[in-house]
């Protein structure tokens, strides 16, 4: 992670949807953001096989594997509900987990943004990694940085 003026680069730690954290919802009983994620994506296209795989696995990595693998995906469509989907999983997972809501809302993170600085993903993060340059510079970043939007709008709420 590195603490800039503007932005939180982060890529893993506690910010990452790989990070363990158990927390439950209605949908049921979850090791990490991401098999949340990946099982909500599964039955979002209907998929209960890859669904109850997913449930049943609690490596992150395999989860997200297994998600790619769903039936009928279309990610256009995906992509118009996935930041509601994800923002229910940061949320309960820092709602319900005392130490991480305690080092979200830590002060020293106020006014700046939160920033997923992967160097692979141009959805979730910024395609790029938190020691480019020009990773500190919103107009120069090449994905959408989705998670670090929802975690500002998780942290606002939270606070």
């Amino acid at each position: 992670m590195k603490i800039t003026q503007k932005h939180i680069l982060f890529w893993d730690g506690i910010f990452s949807n790989f990070y363990p954290c158990y927390f439950e919802n209605e949908d049921g009983e979850f090791f990490t953001s991401e098999q949340y994620f990946m099982y909500m994506k599964a039955l979002y296209f209907n998929d209960v096989e890859i669904a109850d795989k997913i449930y049943n696995e609690k490596l992150p990595g395999k989860c997200k594997k297994l998600g790619r693998q769903i039936k009928n995906f279309d990610k256009e469509e995906w992509l118009t509900v996935c930041e509601e989907v994800m923002e229910k999983a940061v949320y309960d997972k820092f709602n319900q987990n005392k130490r991480l809501l305690k080092e979200l809302l830590d002060p020293k993170y106020n006014g700046k943004k939160f920033v997923e600085a992967s160097p692979f993903d141009d959805i979730w993060g910024i395609k790029m990694g938190e020691e480019n340059p020009d990773a500190d510079n919103e107009s120069k970043w090449c994905g959408l940085n989705l998670l670090g939007k929802v975690l500002n709008n998780v942290r606002i709420r939270l606070l």
